[in-house]
């Protein structure tokens, strides 16, 4: 390690040392008394309407909708639910440990001069909420905030930092598709191993249609149905030309068919490394998945029916009570 990167964090380490006990402790002398935790905030998370959040420059925007939230900016797409309401939560039950009032070096050793996340949240009433996160403090156990506009420095939840420190991949869906599962009526998977095609019956049960050897056997349905519960790892919206061409690189095609609303088409490519990529015919993006999902669905024919039932054992060969042996 060069010298003067050891004495940047050496200065780093020495500011920090300080914010915590001179400003922090010093300040706790000052007041005479422990302060005892409050929540920061009044409201709940259903409230919520819309969120936006600012990290390392680059801001998200989401709006609720239909109990779902949808992301707005920097493009149109659905959002996870679970990450952005783990966010809310976060900030909802956010309790303010200490409350320090602010110096240039407080200012600079929390990290708050230049604020690395911003959390903006509005509530359906109109109300705006605006929260700048800094540095974790020595303890770890906190993190150096301030909620506008109060100008104080404030000492939050170090879990808030975390929950907080989301990119735009992070937030958005990672579902590859969205079908409705009850609509669909049948799959045809072509793989390495050859073709099969399943339709379903009225019993909602997954039947063989293809190959004629295998015809109206039952399709084990997990297997048919892996790409619809399967998340991505990374959604890539301008794939460059290396990722087109792995991506050309075929080995599993699925036909999903509903009447007449459902006709899609996916693709997924040979692995590179421990992933594949996986392309949608309606959608220009290419999703990255684990490479479990080739092995998934590379599957051999007769490895994906449903086992029949095992024969009913037979009868007992033992006499009865009024059944003389047999000689």
């Amino acid at each position: 390690m060069k010298k003067s990167t050891v004495l940047v964090l050496l200065i780093a380490l020495a500011l920090g040392a300080y914010v915590y006990f001179v400003e922090y402790k010093s300040d706790k002398k000052r007041d005479g008394e422990e302060e005892t935790s409050k929540p920061a905030f009044t409201f709940k998370s259903e409230e919520v309407a819309a969120l936006t959040i600012t990290n390392k420059g680059q801001t998200v925007q989401l709006e609720s909708a239909d109990n779902n939230w949808k992301i707005t900016q920097p493009i149109q797409t659905a959002a996870d639910n679970a990450t952005v309401d783990s966010i809310i939560s976060a900030v909802s039950s956010a309790t303010i440990d200490r409350s320090l009032v602010i110096t240039e070096n407080l200012k600079r050793g929390s990290g708050l001069a230049q604020p690395g996340i911003i959390v903006e949240v509005k509530l359906k009433n109109g109300t705006l909420h605006k929260i700048l996160l800094g540095k974790k403090d020595p303890t770890d156990a906190s993190v150096y905030a301030q909620i506008e506009p109060n100008p104080n420095v404030l000492l939050l939840p170090g879990t808030l930092l975390a929950s907080a420190d989301k990119t735009l991949n992070d937030l958005r869906s990672k579902a590859i598709l969205d079908i409705d599962q009850q609509a669909l009526s049948s799959i045809r998977i072509k793989n390495q191993n050859g073709s099969l095609l399943a339709e379903k019956n009225a019993e909602n049960k997954w039947l063989v249609k293809e190959p004629a050897d295998k015809k109206d056997k039952e399709a084990d349905s997990l297997k048919l149905l892996t790409l619809l519960s399967t998340q991505a790892t990374e959604i890539i919206d301008t794939p460059d030309d290396k990722t087109k061409a792995a991506a050309a690189k075929t080995v599993v095609e699925v036909e999903f068919k509903g009447g007449d609303k459902i006709n899609e088409k996916v693709s997924i490519s040979a692995a590179d490394g421990e992933s594949v990529y996986v392309h949608v015919a309606s959608k220009s993006s290419i999703f990255k998945a684990s490479k479990s999902l080739l092995e998934s669905l590379n599957f051999k024919l007769v490895d994906a029916l449903v086992a029949p039932p095992p024969p009913p054992a037979s009868a007992s060969s033992e006499p009865t009570a009024n059944e003389a042996p047999k000689k």
